[in-house]
């Protein structure tokens, strides 16, 4: 077996399937290319493996199972916070059942640490990997302030601060006392981090996500009811699709929590400690509250043509009065008026001044909008026209001799360094055949050496 045959089989971890024929997942693909390798070597150590060809052996840089970040886009929706509340309820559970790192911590000390990543999770908002890989010191005291120390991996920003309350800070003392007593039972990989390695064949020398998502995901299967905010036609709760209880979907959830709060647009960006406010807002959505609030409010500011609020106010509209020829109201028949209109006594009163922020209606405001949006287009149609133009004109200008010699050097250019390139590969191939061929004579003066001191060790 040879170089070739490690690419082979390292590619098959990367396209390894679940027992249902889809993709696994980056953890549990690292994960078996970790224990096969492992095995080869302990092999070899052991005296096991002898026949096994030197040249079989695994390369760090282009033998990597790479671990796939989160689409952003595609990530789920918030939890509820009437269900994270019945979560909380049912936090005792937590830890128990088929939780991961059984063979390593004793059941009281497996719950403890379960419960404060999932603390973490609902409290900071932070990404499954950032509270896996959270460091021993990531708690700071800033003018009475405590914040979180964490590692942004996926933007490759290290140290950022995130403020927390008391109690989130609590839980990470009480968890990092509990874990200062373990510290002799665990991987010493591990030892700067909150949440070590619960073994020595771990990739990383932090607990693996898949840990926290699979503990999470029997935790809620084992919740004996979870309600969802509606009722059916009957007025019974509906039970909750616990399909959406995992560890990415709290961080939608505190990014909703701070929307729902009024938090700023700008301050949410810094909390999520995204470089981008579009990204931020894909995180949350405007509830109806918030809608109805918005609109509860803008009606106090909205008038029909005539200056009374209009029917989304909360103040009843009266019936206008039928208008005459002018656009002017016609006073009602009265007592008063049934006598003859003394024009110079009594002068009519001028119509009220009409400004176009407080009587047009929406439909007006909209065909404004309409009539500027369709001359900016046409004025920026005439300059895209005027440009093409002035840019032809331009074109048509230069010397085309001048030009073509240019384009006749650079495609001789191009060819030599094509040749230049054809030739480097010619040789790159040639070195790693000879590569190959001393990797399998070292491999056979390996076995040679070993049969000999085998045999001389049997002499004696």
């Amino acid at each position: 077996m040879r170089y070739d045959d490690v690419t082979a089989v390292v590619d098959a971890f990367r396209t390894a399937l679940k027992l249902d024929g889809e993709p696994a997942g980056s953890n549990y693909r690292m994960s078996i290319a970790s224990h096969f390798f492992a095995l080869i070597d302990y092999g070899r150590r052991s005296g096991t493996a002898d026949t096994l060809s030197a040249a079989f052996v695994r390369d760090p840089a282009n033998h990597r199972t790479p671990e796939e970040e989160t689409n952003e886009d595609e990530i789920g929706k918030a939890i509820f916070e009437p269900v994270i509340r019945q979560l909380d309820a049912h936090l005792h559970l937590l830890g128990h059942g088929r939780a991961r790192g059984q063979r390593t911590l004793a059941p009281d000390d497996l719950q403890l640490m379960y419960r404060t990543l999932y603390i973490l999770l609902r409290d900071s908002g932070r990404r499954p990997l950032e509270i896996c890989s959270l460091p021993r010191d990531c708690l700071e005291a800033r003018n009475d302030q405590i914040c979180l120390v964490w590692n942004n991996h996926k933007a490759r920003r290290q140290r950022r601060r995130l403020p927390i309350t008391t109690p989130t800070a609590q839980a990470i003392r009480t968890w990092k006392e509990r874990r200062e007593q373990l510290q002799s039972s665990l991987p010493p990989t591990g030892a700067d981090y909150l949440f070590p390695a619960l073994t020595h064949l771990a990739t990383r020398p932090y607990l693996p996500t898949n840990y926290l998502g699979e503990t999470l995901r029997d935790w809620a299967d084992s919740i004996p009811h979870l309600h969802s905010e509606g009722t059916d036609t009957h007025g019974n709760p509906l039970p909750f699709d616990r399909s959406l209880i995992y560890a990415y979907a709290f961080r939608h959830s505190y990014a909703q929590r701070h929307a729902d709060a009024g938090t700023p647009l700008d301050v949410l960006r810094e909390l999520m400690d995204h470089k981008s406010v579009s990204t931020t807002q894909r995180y949350y959505t405007v509830s109806l509250k918030r809608k109805r609030d918005a609109v509860t409010k803008l009606a106090a500011h909205v008038v029909d043509h005539h200056g009374r609020p209009s029917p989304s106010s909360p103040t009843p509209r009266l019936p206008a009065p039928p208008a005459s020829r002018h656009g002017l109201p016609t006073p009602k028949a009265s007592a008063s008026t049934s006598k003859p209109h003394n024009n110079v006594g009594n002068p009519p009163s001028p119509p009220p001044a009409r400004t176009r922020s407080t009587t047009a209606t929406l439909p007006t405001e909209l065909e404004l909008a309409r009539q500027e949006i369709r001359a900016l287009r046409e004025d920026r149609d005439r300059m895209r026209q005027a440009i093409q133009h002035q840019l032809g004109q331009q074109l048509d200008a230069l010397d085309t001799g001048h030009l073509t010699e240019r384009v006749n050097e650079l495609t001789r250019t191009n060819q030599r360094l094509e040749d230049s390139l054809q030739q480097a590969t010619d040789d790159n191939h040639q070195l790693h055949a000879r590569v190959r061929t001393l990797e399998t004579d070292l491999a056979a003066a390996r076995t040679s050496l070993r049969r000999m001191i085998r045999e001389e060790n049997t002499s004696r």
